[in-house]
């Protein structure tokens, strides 16, 4: 399938689950974590903002530094890479910050957000839009983005109830499953930005200097 031809629905389809992994661990980590570390009083609920401030603060730069590399090594290598690290990370990051220890907790937020998050943001922008044909990229990315973001919506309350039944290994799942749904998507999904692409694209760039 090529972007000449990919229809929007197919693609918006993919695109919802591919997404549905940045969105559903984004909402893990920022909504139901800090809650966690809060009402079980592991640290002071300013530990937990100091991370996730200092995670969204290393967002705005790398977000950008993982886009480029996306211009580097494809878009979809670096999904895989994420939503690979998102399942790696799901009971590491429980175990970090069931230890109490502040520096490790405030780790946590940087490994889930800057690095693994970002890793997504950074890609979806471009690789979204690429697969789609012109006349229909705006539409069809966008099923992607509305439909993901109806979908994670709820997350966050998945996660409460799943606590409630198995306690913080039931989050972790969750957080595992936003990641296993975004790889496999990822790995069915096209590359569009390979070799082929880039030199055509420094080949039409040096032909109209």
């Amino acid at each position: 399938m090529t972007a000449a031809t990919c229809p929007a629905k197919p693609c918006g389809r993919k695109g919802d689950r591919l997404r549905l992994a940045e969105s559903g661990g984004f909402y893990v980590i920022v909504t139901y974590l800090l809650s966690y570390i809060t009402s079980n009083k592991i640290v002071d609920r300013q530990t937990g903002l100091t991370g996730l401030v200092l995670a969204a603060a290393l967002g705005v730069i790398t977000t950008i530094l993982w886009g480029q590399l996306t211009d580097k090594i494809g878009r979809r290598k670096l999904y895989i890479a994420g939503t690979a690290g998102m399942i790696l990370f799901g009971v590491p990051m429980f175990l970090m910050v069931n230890t109490a220890i502040p520096f490790l907790v405030i780790l946590v937020y940087i490994i889930g957000l800057p690095i693994l998050h970002d890793m997504l943001a950074g890609s979806q922008g471009a690789w979204f839009s690429e697969l789609f044909k012109a006349n229909t990229r705006t539409s069809g990315a966008s099923i992607g983005y509305q439909f993901s973001a109806a979908i994670s919506g709820f997350i966050p309350l998945i996660a409460a109830a799943t606590a409630a039944a198995w306690g913080w290994g039931g989050v972790s799942i969750v957080y595992m499953g936003c990641g296993a749904i975004g790889l496999i998507a990822a790995l069915v999904t096209r590359e569009t930005w390979s070799r082929r692409e880039r030199a055509a694209v420094d080949q039409l760039i040096a032909g109209s200097k």
